[in-house]
């Protein structure tokens, strides 16, 4: 009876494997008449470049979403090209997580007031994402998607936020990033899914608070009881309003006047595209978009797992952040009963932004050599950011997933998975990205055997080290946020 047992148990296993194959295979080779063109861009500046072009080149709507937009001159000179674009009678769409922006609420301010078409039409408007609340259990989830829809037909996503830091331009380090620029039904995809998003109740309207036109006004003023310290905050914030417009301006001028030192081109006369002869089979997948992810939502987690499941022979993953769940635990260990090679590429002590993520991993990582993955740590001196996946130099993944449990359970997630139709220019493109960045990289373990630096702690500064010990500490309590 055991045998029995044991017998039609392996026959299921690999017939379900080989249902997996089949429909990534379908995924990939369908709708001939929809095919997309893509490249990817590792480039910092062009990776800027892309964005401002698509921007300016603009004919009916915007729709951006980002994790994090920064308060530095290229978050603020991205918000005045998008400013412009409204002004212009393009409709304009940004979420931004309620939590990981800094965009100064001055700023809100201006894009309500003059985000207007000739007509008085506002066509910039700005929604904020699960902003904080009673439901305490609900501060988790965060919208870590990083998208730039133009017109339903180009997209731009990958693991850039829009800050100095991911395109190169920041003094102390900045961040090693990769992007999708893609052409064609895909961005329809993720167009309709961020339109889900824009018409749930998980976004909301910006409060501006004392930046108001109702707290602005002289009326409205006087009707506080203290109405000189009224008066104090009016003027202080009509000033922030002046001062952050004339910054505006400034930023936008510098960018649309070119000089032979300007790193980003005005109204670049580029064709992206132009070279590309062969197009792609892709789909856009993420969570469920009308509600926050959990356990019953997470539709990209699942595919994630069954598109690394359905490798033969070869699966190369980059993700700044690399700590295994119950469901990747066993993945992991069924690719090493099937002879798959798995080959990581992941931050080190000293690269990681994100030391609690770095202690989960590290409490993992003997675990991971043992399990036969090639595990190599990025070098620095800037930090590793880029997600990408490929199986077997056929079909891949990029987007903003990361391996661990925070982008399987909580935050909200997009990708691309994608393969050549032809000769695999693509997929070549980005496996010389992924060797590059391996190259980079220092092998800690291959095969089972530990190549662990002893002294690894020391190149991290001292106060990195006691911040490290505390999270140790309290990592138990903590995994499930990691």
């Amino acid at each position: 009876m055991r045998r029995k047992t044991t017998f039609f148990g392996s026959l299921l296993r690999v017939w379900t494997l080989r249902l997996n194959r089949l429909a990534v295979i379908v995924l990939l080779f369908s709708q001939a008449a929809l095919a997309d063109k893509a490249i990817l861009l590792e480039n910092e500046i062009e990776a800027l470049q892309a964005r401002v072009d698509i921007i300016q080149r603009a004919e009916k709507e915007i729709n951006a979403e980002y994790f994090s937009v920064w308060n530095d001159d290229e978050s603020v000179s991205f918000i005045s090209l998008l400013l412009k674009a409204s002004q212009k009678g393009i409709k304009v769409r940004l979420i931004v997580d309620s939590l990981s922006n800094t965009i100064p609420r001055s700023i809100y301010a201006i894009i309500e007031k003059h985000g207007k078409d000739k007509n008085g039409q506002q066509n910039f408007e700005v929604k904020v994402y699960n902003p904080m609340s009673f439901k305490i259990t609900n501060v988790t989830h965060r919208d870590h998607s990083k998208m730039l829809i133009v017109d339903r037909r180009q997209l731009i996503t990958g693991g850039r936020n829009i800050g100095n830091k991911y395109f190169g331009l920041n003094k102390n380090r900045n961040f090693d990033d990769l992007d999708i620029f893609i052409e064609g039904s895909v961005a329809s995809q993720a167009q309709d899914n961020f339109l889900e998003v824009w018409n749930s109740n998980l976004v909301f309207p910006v409060p501006l608070y004392h930046f108001s036109d109702e707290k602005l006004a002289i009326d409205g003023c006087l009707s506080v009881g203290d109405k000189q310290h009224c008066e104090f905050i009016r003027q202080a914030s009509l000033k922030k309003l002046e001062d952050e417009k004339n910054r505006m301006a400034k930023l936008l001028k510098d960018l649309e006047t070119d000089t032979a030192g300007d790193l980003i081109r005005n109204k670049s006369s580029r064709d992206w595209f132009i070279a590309l002869q062969d197009s792609i089979s892709a789909e856009f997948i993420s969570h469920e978009a009308n509600v926050l992810n959990g356990p019953g939502t997470n539709e990209l987690s699942k595919r994630f797992i069954e598109f690394l499941s359905s490798a033969e022979s070869d699966i190369k993953i980059v993700s700044p952040y690399f700590i295994l769940y119950p469901e990747l635990y066993k993945m992991f260990q069924d690719l090493k009963r099937r002879g798959v090679k798995v080959t990581v590429v992941t931050n080190s002590l000293h690269s990681t932004d994100n030391l609690l993520a770095q202690a989960g991993y590290r409490a993992q990582r003997k675990q991971l050599i043992k399990m036969g993955i090639e595990l190599y740590e990025y070098n620095g001196p800037n930090t590793l950011h880029a997600k990408a996946f490929m199986i077997d130099h056929k079909a891949a993944m990029v987007g903003t997933f990361n391996i661990d449990p925070r982008s399987a359970f909580l935050n909200r997630e997009v990708a691309i998975q994608f393969s050549d139709r032809d000769d695999n220019k693509l997929i070549k493109s980005l496996n010389s990205i992924v060797e590059d960045f391996r190259q980079k990289s220092t092998l800690v373990g291959r095969d089972g055997i530990e190549n662990i630096n002893p002294n690894e702690l020391q190149r991290i500064s001292p106060l990195k080290r006691k911040a490290l010990k505390v999270i140790n500490f309290l990592l138990p309590l903590i995994e499930d946020q990691l």
